[in-house]
């Protein structure tokens, strides 16, 4: 049922240059990080390329004949049919002013060439993992406009010269962002952990500990807020180790502040992007999974979670019970009181069962006024017990319509334990329900153990 969202496998990159040996040496590095390829040697090869076979991801350049790679990116951008596509723009071109163009024109992501492999892979792993999800949100409801609302951020500059911890502090609260400092690594990893800043901006050499320490840390615990390293350590073995322990973008001082801002603000939309589909994804699966009157699991994921239970019983040889519940004479309470008070009952019911069993224990609305309890490590003395524990608090429990007027509810229900190598599990949940059968059989509101016709009403 769940999908692996991370998985980027088979995902193709489009690369679109005019110069071959810049093609060459891209569809190297890619190739490398295990993607296939394709190439367009300028603009409009590649906007036809990418309608008749769109890929995953695509490399742009800039500057190319015909058609550049701004008004390339413009048009992908604007069409939705291909807005969705990540753009990481490829360029020798590092002024703001042309980074800022860039993210106007819509790139995700903004590299200067010469590029660094570990650093572009970096990057396409990051916006495929964003894409997949986004088509996942997407695919299950569509994305709302507006889902990636921009809300004052929080930027933690990590920063023990005092001047520029104060410059950098002005240039952010210029552009409207709160800022704090932290002169030293201890005092970063605290703020870190207590407020998770939105934006963490990293010196490498603090006094205390190495910035990569910090980031190493701070990854291990959320490893989502973007990061962005500034130092002035220029050399390549640096710079790796930063991109591999997870900083989102490494710049060298003295950093230029059109560029620090346009680098952390398509960071923080990026980020907020990603949070919000993370957290639409955990609300499809949680609908997915769930009834929507009573909250309960529904009986799709039941089918799933079963199997898994009874593997575990079988490898670790648990008891695993099943107990089947039956709302007694539900018909004559949507008879005589109305849907809207049945409504009620089942959620009032899903409520009391819920309570009643232990923490480890599963409730399922099994459909209809049924409902079903799974017990790990539970033997059938055990879930019997655990069974009349439940009906008696059913049947001690006042149930009213929202009008007040007094329902006479009980349940009956069914155990079966199941048996190793004997039954298939769907079987196991047969034979709860036979057992349920032999109680209302037997007169209602009563437990009966599967192959046993016992069990005596009780008041």
């Amino acid at each position: 049922m769940i999908e692996e969202i991370d998985n980027a496998g088979g995902a193709k990159i489009l690369i679109v240059d005019d110069e071959a040996v810049n093609v060459k040496v891209l569809s190297a590095m890619v190739s490398g990080c295990g993607y296939a390829f394709d190439a367009a040697c300028n603009g409009m090869e590649a906007l036809a390329q990418v309608r008749s076979l769109p890929p995953d991801l695509i490399l742009l350049d800039i500057m190319m004949p015909e058609l550049d790679g701004y008004e390339t990116c413009r048009r992908l951008k604007g069409d939705p049919l291909t807005s969705h596509i990540p753009i990481v723009m490829v360029t020798a071109l590092d002024r703001p002013e042309d980074i800022s163009k860039g993210f106007e024109a819509g790139a995700d992501e903004f590299l200067t060439k010469p590029v660094n492999m570990v650093e572009l892979a970096a990057r396409i792993r990051n916006l495929l993992k964003i894409k997949r999800l986004s088509e996942w949100v997407k695919g299950r409801g569509g994305l709302p406009a507006g889902s990636a609302a921009q809300e004052e951020a929080e930027v933690l500059i990590v920063e023990d010269d005092a001047s520029t911890a104060k410059m950098m502090q002005a240039i952010f609260e210029r552009d409207s962002f709160h800022t704090v400092v932290a002169a030293d690594g201890a005092s970063a990893w605290s703020h870190m952990v207590e407020r998770r800043p939105d934006v963490v901006i990293l010196d490498l050499f603090l006094q205390d500990m190495h910035g990569l320490e910090v980031l190493k840390r701070f990854r291990n615990a959320d490893p989502d807020t973007p990061v962005v390293i500034t130092t002035m350590a220029d050399d390549l073995e640096t710079r790796m180790n930063g991109i591999e322990n997870g900083a989102d973008e490494y710049l060298i001082k003295p950093v230029r502040t059109e560029e620090l801002i346009l680098r952390v603000k398509a960071l923080l939309k990026r980020s907020r992007m990603q949070k919000w589909l993370r957290e639409s994804r955990a609300e499809a699966l949680r609908k997915a999974i769930t009834d929507h009157l009573t909250g309960l699991y529904n009986r799709e994921y039941l089918h799933e979670y079963l199997t898994i239970e009874v593997k575990k019983s079988e490898r670790y040889l648990f008891p695993l019970s099943i107990v089947m519940v039956d709302i007694d004479h539900f018909k004559s309470v949507n008879d005589n009181h109305g849907h809207s008070a049945g409504d009620l009952v089942l959620s009032k019911m899903a409520s009391l069962i819920s309570a009643t069993v232990r923490g480890a224990d599963l409730v399922f609305r099994y459909g209809g006024e049924e409902f079903l309890i799974l017990m790990p490590c539970t033997d059938e003395r055990s879930a019997m017990t655990a069974a009349e524990r439940v009906r008696a608090a059913v049947n001690g429990t006042p149930f009213k319509t929202s009008e007040g007027e007094d329902i006479g509810i009980t349940i009956s229900a069914g155990v079966y334990m199941w048996e190793s190598g004997k039954s298939h599990p769907q079987q196991a949940i047969m034979m709860a329900d036979a057992a349920l059968y032999e109680a209302k059989n037997a007169g209602r509101n009563r437990v009966v153990a599967a192959g046993r016709k016992s069990g005596k009403e009780r008041g």
